[in-house]
Parts: C-alpha cells; structure tokens; sequence
C-alpha cells in the first residue's frame, strides 16, 4: 500500500509543479527560458520525489533472504507472526 501512495504523491508533485509553472508563463509572457522546459522539469520533480519515496521505503526494511513465520496458537493463546532468518 506504501508503495502506491508514494507513487500517487509523486504523480500529483509533478502535477502541482506543471500547474505552478504554467501559471507562471501566463504570468510572464515574455518568453523566458524556463518556461518551454516546464514539462520536462515536471517529469524531473516526480521522478525524484517517486525515486526518495522508494529509498524511504526501503531503508529499514529486512533483508531479502527473511521468511515469514505467520503467527500460531500456543496453548490457547496467539503468537503473532514475525520474520525469521532463512
């Protein structure tokens, strides 16, 4: 679930910074030089917010090679589940 909301939060960063950057060029029509590139900087803002977002997720994670014990009845009572070495 983490990991779709790190990817909705991303998509909407990079819609809020085109949205933020399209109203700047119709504030200043000028035609300065930022301003033809604001998609791609767009892009660039969600790839690095989805890019930080998947760090951020990974980091304190188990490792790879962990197995899941699911949790037990132990003399009437539940042992919750938990991850073990393989």
């Amino acid at each position: 679930m983490q990991r779709y909301l790190i990817i909705a939060i991303a998509i909407l960063a990079g819609w809020l910074v085109l949205v933020l950057l399209s109203k700047m060029a119709g504030r200043h029509i000028r035609g300065e030089a930022i301003m033809p590139f604001r998609y791609l900087i767009a892009g660039a803002v969600m790839i690095a917010v989805m890019l930080a977002g998947g760090i951020w997720l990974e980091t304190g994670s188990g490792s790879p090679d962990m197995g899941y014990q699911p949790a037990q009845i132990i003399d009437g009572k539940i042992q919750p589940g938990q991850f073990n070495e393989k």
